[in-house]
């Protein structure tokens, strides 16, 4: 039963966290010696997954100091690496910071988990509670984009209608882009998380996502923002249509 808690989390860990794309396509011209250092820190998020396969196949458990010694340091790491992300993201420092902590504490529990039958009972339960809190987020991101497509649908009743993110003046591609963990601004200044436009008999009607209510809320004078919203997507009558999975 362990084993397939352990496997099932890192599945779900992944599907919550895994950045999509993978390699950014906004990275600009001459930087395309990040593809590779970027997609691997995108990989980060199917460690928990890896470590708990790992531990099927190890022969015997990692020895326990070994295990706390390498967990640790990857909780210093990510922890280190959040902060400094979280202090550049404006709006999107709250999520920024539980985004990389939940992870962080993902990656160390799972460490702990290759030496499990090395410890004591309290041990043993420790990682596991530890893991359920990057299992509440990761589940927290896959419903949050399912309340998007139903808010946005709602909203929109059979007109045209578009999604886009506002920090990149975009349209999601995917639907992967809708969860909680990836529509959210990463950009400091007046930039919203995730921007619906509908298109009424009146003109056009703009709406912000907020991931903590998990509901589009009505933008009241767009026009007056200097990181304006006005023509980030246009609305199309299927637009759900034109999104890929993935």
């Amino acid at each position: 039963m362990l084993r397939i808690f352990l496997v099932t989390t890192g599945i779900l860990i992944a599907l919550g966290f895994t950045p999509i794309p993978f390699f950014p396509d906004n990275l600009g011209h001459g930087a395309g010696w990040l593809y590779w250092p970027i997609g691997a820190i995108s990989a980060i998020a199917l460690a928990p997954l890896t470590l708990a396969i790992i531990g099927m196949v190890l022969p015997k458990p990692l020895n326990k100091f070994v295990a706390s010694g390498f967990a640790i340091v990857a909780a210093i790491i990510g922890g280190g690496l959040t902060f400094l992300y979280a202090t550049r993201t404006g709006a999107g420092s709250l999520l920024a910071t539980v985004h990389g902590l939940s992870l962080t504490l993902a990656i160390s529990a799972s460490i702990l988990m290759l030496a499990i039958q090395n410890r004591s009972k309290p041990f043993k339960t420790a990682p596991v509670i530890l893991l359920l809190v990057p299992l509440a987020v990761a589940l927290w991101s896959l419903i949050s984009g399912v309340a998007l497509v139903w808010q946005a649908n709602r909203l929109a009743d059979n007109r045209a209608f578009c999604v886009a993110t506002h920090d990149q003046s975009t349209p999601v591609r995917t639907f992967a882009q809708l969860r909680g963990l990836s529509l959210y601004t990463t950009t400091a200044g007046w930039y919203f998380h995730g921007l619906l436009i509908v298109e009424t008999d009146t003109g056009k009607k703009f709406y912000n996502w907020s991931p903590r209510r998990m509901r589009f809320q009505k933008i009241k004078n767009p026009e007056r923002f200097i990181a304006s919203p006005l023509r980030v997507c246009k609305p199309q009558t299927s637009f759900w249509g034109r999104l890929s999975l993935f």
